[in-house]
């Protein structure tokens, strides 16, 4: 099976934004046995897409769109063209646009863009956006338009691709995801190398975000359940130092379900990320204001030390970066927000040390462990933020956390 992808988005080819969706939507596909034999990206403009669509032979063409209505409808007017059809407006989107934007409580100026689709085309109902898909017969080719979101693309995907890819081939197959951390790509697939091979055409794919690891295990609907569940059990077996999660969830999520489920609040203080974990936090679903009392961005010379009271004798003694300051800071905030659980990230990121310390603890403990790190400020923040709410996720899980130093 030949399946392509047309990604159109003048902002990724001129480098204005990062294509994080193609990637995403190319690890749902090889989850159920395929992947994209071919990519394009290409301009939001008639002659463009045109060029790309004449020089395609595949079963399958997934076109993502942008995310905007009136973008949209440019695009569709293109398509429709392509297929010597009209634009129709179609009741079933107009139904499904209303009801999102009514249940949402929004108002999306020309909305009404996203009613129309080419006329003998599927109307694809999306219920995770006010933006709306289609699916077109072309005869030897069949084209699903989904717009550009990673929420759009994983509704539509299950909704509409995988039954598309399901009824086109006669292997079915499952699959089912672990997300990992503190262990890179090339460790993984070193810890797993006696089951990559192995009788049964288990598939193992790994999908990384720097420390980051999405790890997915593929396998024929038919396999006995006996023998993928002893699979599985050696997988875990192998990674389970590193498992944070089951599923496709961030490791923020992950931590906030947690705290959710097991009713308790949160304070953090931050110097080196500089609010970067309480803003990852506030953009989950979960109610992350509720469970964050506190969430302080101090600076790396702690002059606004009086925000958190700290002793100015650890200070004097230690320095401002220290295992005795992370820890001052973390029992200190602990005590005046009155929380269940204490997350404080201590460092310097434009300093000449490439060390920090992250604080992780409760009133039954503090850990405080060192981490060095390496690259440019934004990786930095990313990658020592997810150190940080990876600890909290094993202080959570009440599991010992199994190493004091990693380099990041």
């Amino acid at each position: 099976m030949k399946i392509a992808c047309i990604n159109i988005s003048s902002d990724i080819l001129i480098g204005k934004t990062q294509d994080d969706n193609v990637p995403h939507l190319s690890r749902l596909l090889l989850s159920c046995g395929v992947n994209f034999s071919s990519i394009f990206i290409v301009n939001n403009n008639e002659n463009d897409i045109i060029d790309v669509l004449n020089g395609l032979s595949n079963d399958i063409v997934i076109i993502l769109g942008e995310n905007s209505a009136i973008k949209n409808f440019s695009i569709k007017n293109t398509l429709a063209n392509f297929w010597r059809e009209n634009i129709v407006k179609s009741s079933h989107l107009e139904s499904a646009v209303t009801t999102y934007l009514k249940q949402e409580n929004i108002t999306i100026s020309q909305v009404e863009n996203e009613y129309f689709i080419p006329e003998h085309s599927i109307p694809l109902i999306n219920t995770a956006s006010y933006l709306q898909g289609f699916m077109y017969d072309g005869g030897n080719t069949t084209f699903v338009f989904i717009p550009n979101d990673i929420d759009s693309i994983n509704y539509l995907f299950n909704n509409a691709i995988l039954p598309l890819i399901t009824r086109q081939r006669r292997v079915a197959y499952e699959n089912l995801t672990i997300k990992t951390f503190g262990i890179n790509e090339i460790e993984i697939n070193k810890l797993l190398s006696d089951l990559l091979n192995n009788d049964y055409k288990i598939t193992i794919n790994t999908f990384p975000d720097g420390l980051d690891v999405a790890v997915n295990i593929r396998y024929n609907s038919l396999t006995p359940n006996e023998i993928i569940n002893v699979f599985v059990s050696k997988v875990y077996e192998k990674l389970r130092k590193y498992i944070y999660a089951d599923g496709e969830v961030t490791l923020y999520q992950m931590a906030l379900d947690l705290l959710t489920l097991s009713n308790k609040t949160i304070a953090i203080a931050e110097t080196i990320t500089g609010g970067n974990i309480c803003n990852e936090f506030n953009k989950c679903v979960s109610p992350s204001k509720s469970l964050l009392l506190e969430g302080r961005i101090l600076n790396t010379q702690l002059n606004n030390k009086s925000i958190l009271n700290l002793n100015s004798a650890v200070l004097n003694r230690y320095g401002n970066i220290s295992v005795e300051t992370a820890y001052e800071m973390a029992t200190t905030l602990l005590e005046t927000a009155n929380s269940d659980l204490v997350l404080v990230t201590c460092g310097d990121i434009d300093g000449d040390k490439n060390v920090c310390y992250l604080a992780v603890g409760d009133a039954d403990g503090i850990h405080v462990y060192k981490n060095t790190y390496s690259g440019n400020k934004d990786k930095v923040i990313s990658t020592v933020s997810k150190c940080g709410v990876f600890y909290l996720i094993k202080k959570l899980k009440q599991n010992d956390l199994f190493f004091n130093t990693i380099t990041v």
